[in-house]
């Protein structure tokens, strides 16, 4: 490991995969801190469905960027950064998480700690690494005036600009009105904003937890919904209703709470939406071993064979 370089931990991988207890276990014996890479969880108020399992509401603030706020909650004695960092109603990409990212290494860098960057939101943290170009930076001005527009003109707009790109999105895609958008802000205006340089200046090691078998990921995930709904996951959404948020604010797109406002919003059952939750959870952590495993930085292991000696050696 070059010696001039900060030593720093990537624990990415499949949802409930443990991917946080695992950080702070590891942070209690290396002096770290822990940075979110999770996009459910950079949201205010969204927090037991996101499953940011905080002990106590002892959020820090730190600065304020713009819209963001950037600070710390203290779980088990570990400062973990950038949970609660924008309103549910505003938009917040992978571009704006990586600057914010960048705003609080430096802030670990200089109290001498090792920053684990934990979370299964890999393109958050493929930004942060390896950088964006101008044309992957968010345009709000343009994203404001697509959502304006029916899903159906929205699909024309596309196949219009770039019928080649059109014809590769699935027919889940092609109603994904979030989708749409961002792949036409991608293509209509191409010079979007200011680029992202690759991070400079880290030894990083990057890890991905990976369910062993479609059995193991099912079951972890059933029972993470479970826990969810015992944790008051449905009073979560009602709470959030009572605040003002509505199903198409992109806070509350977010999957767990999408489905429970469908069930208090219209005529679906509770049954119906947990279901609806759990089938989307699977198709989000097949998506995230799909992406993942095409990195070879990262390396794969399961939940039940990783431990703090194979990370801190990784770490050396």
């Amino acid at each position: 490991m070059d010696t001039n370089s900060q030593p720093l931990l990537i624990i990415t991988g499949q949802t409930a995969t443990g991917k946080t207890n695992r950080a702070l276990s590891l942070a209690k014996k290396i002096d770290g801190e822990i940075v979110s890479a999770d996009s459910r969880q950079s949201y205010k108020y969204l927090d037991i469905i996101s499953g940011k399992d905080i002990e106590a509401d002892n959020f820090t603030k730190v600065t304020q960027i713009g819209n963001f706020t950037i600070g710390y909650y203290t779980v088990q004695n570990i400062r973990v950064w950038l949970y609660d960092v924008v309103d549910p109603k505003q938009h917040f990409s992978s571009y704006d998480w990586a600057l914010c990212a960048r705003v609080v290494l430096p802030m670990l860098r200089k109290r001498k700690k090792t920053p684990i960057i934990v979370g299964g939101s890999y393109f958050y943290i493929k930004t942060l690494i390896d950088g964006l170009t101008s044309a992957s930076a968010p345009n709000w001005q343009l994203r404001r005036e697509l959502e304006n527009m029916a899903v159906y003109d929205l699909q024309k707009k596309l196949n219009e600009a770039q019928p080649e790109i059109y014809v590769t999105m699935n027919s889940s895609d092609r109603y994904n009105k979030r989708r749409l958008i961002r792949k036409l802000e991608q293509v209509v205006i191409p010079d979007q904003g200011n680029p992202l340089d690759p991070l400079q200046g880290y030894a990083i090691r990057w890890v991905g937890l990976m369910h062993s078998t479609d059995s193991a990921l099912q079951k972890a995930i059933d029972l993470r919904v479970v826990e969810r709904m015992k944790q008051s996951a449905l009073e979560e959404v009602s709470l959030l209703m009572n605040m003002g948020y509505v199903r198409n604010d992109p806070g509350m797109m977010s999957i767990g709470y999408q489905q429970l406002l469908a069930h208090i919003c219209t005529d679906l059952s509770l049954n119906e939406a947990l279901e609806q939750w759990i089938v989307k959870e699977r198709q989000y952590a097949k998506r995230q071993k799909t992406a993942i495993v095409k990195d070879i930085r990262v390396h794969i292991f399961s939940p039940q064979e990783i431990n703090n000696d194979t990370l801190f050696s990784m770490l050396q």
